[in-house]
């Protein structure tokens, strides 16, 4: 039997490396979710066992398909239940016979409703999944992703699309799983694991994280917090991760009606803004203020190395955003790195004294990337700096290329973060710009679009710092 039997981690095991999977509720209807599931696994070239249960149909997507769960061959590792919310418990009692270990129930109308029946339905499936040795990821879920096992256990085909890496996400909306995702596929950043907790009926926030602590596969992780009952448990899970593994949080709910909307949501209670984050601090969880930050420090936070003090040079090949960056720095409590007299006297004789060679260090005169690399060299190499911004427009192909030819030896020689801030028509991007974002990012140099995206991922590096300071 796999449900029974089996401690919290080895259960898991089972949920995110499934033998084999079953999809109640599987249509051939492309416009309803549960033929998205099916096709998930079909696109994804799933490796294991998949049984579409369907009463009607010998197929779905090319696989087989059985009646009733019962008549599959065999024990099945986990069951996704994509039926109305009546026959759920119907379909969890035929899981808990085939010694399921997980079950991912994307039906929604439990305990998010306003009403009580739904609270006391979740509460029984609660009772059959726990006689049963069953965890269940949901109710009210878009589901999970696990992209080295080639696992896509959603309703969201395009999730096949994520590059494999060592990010994962907890994320109570599947909306905001979503929307990270999204944004990981468009930038290419490398995800491992994506889960919507969704109600959490018997799996918590703190379980899966102590999974991810141990879990091999990720290396920093991402947790989207609305408000659960018992935050206690999550923070004490979070100091315990947070002494080997980085972590990126985002909270929201600050006003009234967003309070109200989270408990619509997925019937948690929002708790207090601020003292979330407050907890966030003595967790040890860098905090996000909107999605986008959120990935934006865990990729940095994945590939850059520590960083010993918050003292930026800012290098731009135009002046203007240059400027910007360095009030941003200001704005985010990061400050500007007071250059040693040998570096300036150094850059002094590299070209014309008609701009800017004190920090920010104005590139505009700069005529040949040689150049570039040798006042590169002498930023890195001065004491006084911690972590080197470089910018640029790419208004030619050939651009990051040049620049990653010179930052990735210095990088690799000189061991500080260096973050690249590239700015092209993404649409307009030549494939040789692509590739040479990739070379930056695959040898340890983060790259972002904007100035505050860049300046607000270094802070999180920053804040990183701190906390391992803190917790050692």
């Amino acid at each position: 039997m796999q449900g029974r039997g089996m401690n919290t981690r080895e259960t898991l095991d089972h949920i995110f490396h499934p033998a084999s999977v079953a999809i109640v509720g599987a249509s051939d209807n492309p416009l309803k979710m549960s033929y998205r599931c099916v096709q998930s696994f079909a696109e994804i070239n799933y490796p294991g066992k998949v049984y579409p249960i369907n009463g009607r149909l010998e197929s779905i997507c090319g696989f087989p398909a059985y009646a009733n769960l019962l008549d599959v061959p065999g024990d099945v590792d986990l069951v996704i239940i994509v039926v109305q919310a009546r026959h759920v418990k119907e379909s969890l009692e035929a899981a808990a016979r085939k010694h399921a270990a997980g079950a991912v129930i994307i039906s929604a109308g439990f305990k998010e409703l306003e009403d009580t029946a739904g609270a006391a339905l979740q509460a029984e499936l609660k009772r059959i999944a726990d006689d049963a040795g069953i965890r269940i990821i949901g109710p009210n879920t878009f589901g999970m992703v696990n992209t080295k096992a080639r696992l896509n256990a959603s309703f969201t085909p395009v999730f096949n699309h994520l590059k494999p890496g060592p990010i994962s996400m907890l994320g109570q909306s599947g909306g905001v799983c979503h929307l990270v995702g999204f944004q990981a596929i468009d930038e290419r950043v490398g995800m491992n694991k994506i889960v919507g907790l969704g109600n959490r009926c018997n799996l918590e926030f703190h379980d899966l994280l102590d999974y991810l602590c141990d879990d091999p596969e990720t290396q920093t992780i991402i947790l989207y917090v609305e408000g659960i009952e018992n935050p206690r448990n999550l923070m004490e899970a979070a100091r315990r991760a947070t002494r080997r593994k980085p972590l990126v949080g985002l909270k929201v709910g600050q006003s009234a009606a967003a309070s109200r909307a989270v408990q619509s949501h997925t019937g948690s209670l929002s708790g207090s803004h601020s003292l979330y984050y407050a907890a966030f601090e003595q967790a040890g969880i860098v905090p996000a203020q909107d999605t986008v930050e959120l990935l934006d420090v865990a990729k940095i936070l994945t590939l850059a190395p520590a960083v010993s003090g918050n003292r930026v040079a800012i290098m731009s090949f135009q002046a203007g955003p240059g400027i910007m960056l360095t009030d941003l720095c200001v704005q985010h409590g990061l400050a500007m790195a007071e250059l040693s007299p040998q570096t300036v006297a150094g850059l002094k004789t590299l070209w014309p004294d008609l701009t800017i060679r004190t920090n920010p260090i104005d590139l505009a005169f700069v005529s040949d990337m040689g150049t570039f690399g040798d006042a590169a060299r002498l930023v890195l190499q001065d004491r006084n700096v911690d972590a080197l911004i470089v910018f640029y427009l790419d208004v030619l192909s050939l651009f990051t290329l040049g620049v990653s030819q010179y930052l990735i030896p210095l990088a690799k020689e000189i061991g500080k973060p260096i973050i690249v801030c590239a700015n092209f028509p993404v649409s307009l991007a030549s494939e040789m710009t692509a590739d040479g974002i990739a070379t930056f990012e695959n040898n340890g140099i983060p790259v972002y679009p904007l100035p505050e995206r860049a300046v607000k991922a270094l802070k999180g590096l920053v804040r990183r710092s701190e906390i391992l300071r803190h917790f050692r």
